[in-house]
C-alpha cells in the first residue's frame, strides 16, 4: 500500500505509521515535514515547541535545550548566544571636552582634542544583553567585570568609560582646578582668592593664595 503522505512538522514517523502524527518531538528537538527522527536544536537556540533563537540576556550552550540559561554577571549575551561573552575593554576614538579657556593637545577643534582611548565596561546584573560603560569617577581595566574595579586616583579625573585609575597626562586635573579621589568629568575650582597654575592638583588646600594687589 502506498504511503498517504509525509509526517507533519513537529512529529516524526519511524515506520509503520498509520497517521501523520505518530511521535511528537521531545523538548529541545525539532523535526520538519517527512522526518523519521527528531533533531536536537543547535547551540544558540532552544525549543519549548519549535526551535527559537536564544533571547537577549540568555545563552543556549548545548544542543537539545528546552530552556535557555541566564547570562551571568560580568558577561553579556546578545540574541542567539551559545556562550556568555565577557564585558570587553573597547578601544574608541572620541573628543575630550576641556573647561572653557583651556586648550591642550592641538587639534582642528579648539577645546575638543581628538584622542585614542580605552573605554572600560562592566555588567552588574544577570540576563544582560549588553555591558555598561564604567561610571564617571571609577575605572574598569579588565574584561569580564561585574562591578567597577575602584575609584579614580587623586589628581586625575576619570570620565565615563575609564579603564585606568590614573589615565596619564591627558587626564590629569587641569590648572585652576583640583581633583580629589573619585573625580569624574566635573572638576573642582580652586576656592575664591586662590589659584593653581599646575596640572594634577588633588586637594583644595594646595591651591595658592593670590598675591596682594
Amino acid at each position: 500500500q502506498a504511503p498517504s503522505g509525509p509526517c507533519e512538522p513537529g512529529y516524526f514517523c519511524t515506520g509503520g505509521a498509520k497517521n501523520a502524527l505518530q511521535q511528537e518531538v521531545m523538548e529541545g528537538h525539532y523535526s520538519s515535514a517527512g522526518a523519521f527522527k527528531a533533531e536536537p536544536c543547535p547551540p544558540g537556540s532552544f525549543q519549548p515547541s519549535d526551535c527559537r533563537e536564544c533571547p537577549e540576556g540568555m545563552f543556549c550552550s548545548e544542543p537539545g535545550l528546552a530552556v535557555p540559561q541566564d547570562c551571568p554577571r560580568g558577561r553579556f549575551c546578545p540574541a542567539g548566544s551559545s556562550l556568555p561573552l565577557p564585558c570587553p575593554v573597547v578601544r574608541i576614538t572620541h573628543w575630550l571636552v576641556f573647561p572653557a579657556g583651556i586648550f591642550r593637545f592641538p587639534s582642528p577643534r579648539q577645546g575638543h582634542p581628538a584622542v585614542f582611548s580605552v573605554q572600560g565596561m562592566f555588567m552588574d546584573m544577570e540576563r544582560a544583553g549588553s555591558c555598561k560603560p564604567c561610571p564617571a569617577g571609577m575605572f574598569c581595566s579588565r574584561a569580564g567585570l561585574s562591578e567597577p574595579e575602584g575609584q579614580c586616583q587623586p589628581g586625575h579625573y576619570c570620565s565615563q568609560g575609564s579603564s585606568t585609575s590614573s589615565p596619564g597626562l591627558r587626564r590629569r586635573c587641569p590648572p585652576g582646578f583640583y581633583c580629589p579621589q573619585k573625580t569624574g568629568s566635573s572638576f573642582y575650582p580652586c576656592p575664591p582668592g586662590t589659584y593653581n597654575p599646575s596640572y594634577g592638583l588633588s586637594r583644595a588646600e594646595r591651591c595658592q593664595q593670590c598675591p596682594a594687589g
